[in-house]
């Protein structure tokens, strides 16, 4: 009985959340499969759509494609290192057209890498990374450096304060139903 009621609430909590990032797009680069597979399986359930590439080179074949609002890569790559491919990003896309998604050189990254020294994080941030994040790694605290970098917030709207609206920042003019509700 409370495992129903707890899956249940579970189900339906999800479902709140997942209409949240809807249409939101992450690159996973990463060599070990069972990696990018755990990412996609966790960003699936809040409808975040995950595209994976196990190699620098994979990754900037799919960037010349379709450029995603997030990049998450392990540093290292069998090809080549994460610092080489965000360098590589930065430089190579820093001209490319708007194609409706962030430009390449303003995508946002996350160096998740199990290189966790102060030496690692400080080279992840001078190639170009937004934030590092060793493994192995909370994925509630994953999610909040996504939302944070992708610039989405929850903001609740209706009398229950129970739904939510997604935007992004500088939405002052998003309606709620309460001139006071904050930003998450």
């Amino acid at each position: 009985m409370v495992t129903s009621i707890v899956i249940k609430f579970f189900i339906t909590t999800m479902a709140k959340f997942s209409s949240l990032f809807r249409g939101l797009q992450i690159l996973v680069v990463d060599a070990h499969a069972d990696s990018r597979r755990l990412l996609s399986m966790f960003f699936d359930l809040y409808d975040i759509t995950t595209v994976e590439a196990a190699s620098a080179k994979e990754a900037l074949s799919i960037l010349n494609q379709t450029p995603p609002d997030l990049l998450i890569s392990e540093l290292r790559l069998p090809d080549e290192s994460g610092y080489s491919l965000m360098q590589k990003v930065k430089a190579a896309f820093s001209t490319a057209p708007n194609t409706g998604r962030a430009a390449h050189a303003e995508i946002p990254a996350i160096a998740l890498t199990c290189h966790a020294s102060k030496c690692d994080r400080e080279e992840a941030i001078a190639a170009g990374f937004s934030r590092h994040v060793s493994k192995p790694c909370n994925l509630d605290e994953l999610l909040e450096i996504v939302i944070d970098l992708t610039q989405y917030h929850r903001v609740p709207i209706g009398s229950s304060g129970t739904s939510y609206a997604l935007c992004c920042e500088g939405c002052s003019s998003l309606k709620t139903d309460s001139e006071d509700t904050p930003h998450f």
